[in-house]
């Protein structure tokens, strides 16, 4: 019976990426591994990780962390589950018939990257038979869930969740991806905002490659939906970039700002229209249609339904990818002149979806008042 390897290297905005034996497939947005017409998957629909004893020591933030990112795959649609039962695995290595994850400064293991997925498989029978996460430990990581410690908002450190996730997304059969936000491109960035939190998750593109390759969840609760102030702004070689959404004028030029928040704060006119972006996801298993949409201007980062309301909007949302859209809202003119608020928005505002995760239904966008159109 033949067997290959797979590489799956992850370098921020390069392309490290190595496949060996197989090709790529994608469904109809997320791309996986596949061997001749068949996809390359688990036959058990699960791994059971052997944790590195050094790696996650008990009591320690990163086996928190690496339970919270096991938790983020299963709770996403597809039919696919993560498990870490041993904590003391002492003899880490690739090839050994053990699915394993730690942390090493072995260099020529990494080669370059945060982290990196060794995956082993047979062509003859399409299954994957081994998968090995290995995590740069000279980069500087943070578990924190705090807005403020994490790289995309401005902090010294890169968020080990997201990473997780994507290598272990690797670990399940799914490969890069480079035409939608989603993790399995630039991970560090695909990632929730509110209240000053963060939570790193699976999103969409992903949990609908799960779903292609391994079926629905057997979980009770299948249905999720979302939004983040994050959107698809490009590739770079496999992987998808991103940045975040924005404010504009009607005419889709761009709204001048600052960065006094640690995220650009848009200096608007009070009583003007703006086209103000959103990233909206369905991370569950069904299609979704009449979400209701609302938006809010608050004082504060913290979004919710107890704001002052400013619009309302409708939406279908199917399982496929992520998708920007920019509503027209009206910044209200009796907003005061030089102060900071934050546009908010909350999918399933009036809770009619019976959701596995509540955490991801609102987030925002800093503005600051600089102007007050004149009365007519």
């Amino acid at each position: 019976m033949e067997s290959y390897k797979v590489a799956a290297f992850f370098k921020m905005l390069t392309v490290l990426g190595m496949i060996c034996g197989s090709i790529t497939d994608k469904s109809p947005a997320s791309t996986h591994w596949h061997c001749g017409n068949s996809n390359l998957k688990w036959p058990s629909h699960y791994i059971s990780w052997r944790a590195g004893t050094n790696s996650f020591p008990p009591g320690s933030p990163r086996r928190t962390a690496l339970k919270f990112a096991t938790h983020r795959w299963n709770e996403a649609p597809g039919g696919f589950m993560f498990y870490a039962e041993n904590w003391g695995d002492q003899h880490v290595g690739r090839g050994n018939g053990q699915n394993e994850i730690w942390f090493s400064t072995n260099a020529s293991l990494l080669n370059g990257a945060p982290a990196v997925c060794f995956t082993e498989y047979s062509c003859s029978s399409s299954d994957i038979e081994e998968a090995d996460v290995v995590f740069n430990n000279n980069v500087a990581w943070t578990t924190s869930d705090e807005q403020t410690a994490n790289s995309p908002y401005g902090g010294p450190r890169r968020p080990w969740g997201t990473t997780a996730i994507h290598e272990m997304g690797h670990a399940l059969g799914l490969a890069h991806e480079d035409d939608t936000y989603n993790v399995m491109g630039q991970d560090w960035d695909h990632i929730h905002a509110n209240n000053g939190e963060v939570r790193c998750y699976v999103g969409e593109d992903a949990g609908n490659g799960e779903v292609h390759l391994y079926g629905q969840t057997l979980s009770t609760l299948k249905n999720d939906v979302g939004v983040v102030h994050w959107k698809h702004t490009g590739h770079s070689g496999e992987y998808s970039t991103h940045g975040p959404c924005g404010i504009y004028h009607l005419d889709y030029s761009g709204v001048t700002g600052d960065y006094d928040t640690g995220w650009k704060r848009y200096k608007v006119t009070a009583g003007q229209v703006y086209k103000v972006q959103f990233t909206y996801e369905n991370n569950g298993y069904y299609h979704q249609t009449g979400v209701q949409v609302a938006y809010y201007i608050s004082t504060n980062d913290w979004i919710t339904t107890y704001d002052r309301l400013i619009g309302v909007s409708t939406f279908t949302m199917k399982r496929n990818k992520a998708f920007t859209h920019a509503i027209d809202l009206l910044i209200p003119y009796d907003l005061t002149l030089g102060q900071t608020y934050y546009l908010g928005v909350v999918v399933d505002y009036t809770e009619s979806i019976i959701e596995y995760c509540e955490k991801n239904n609102a987030t925002w966008i800093p503005i600051r008042i600089v102007l007050k159109a004149r009365l007519p």
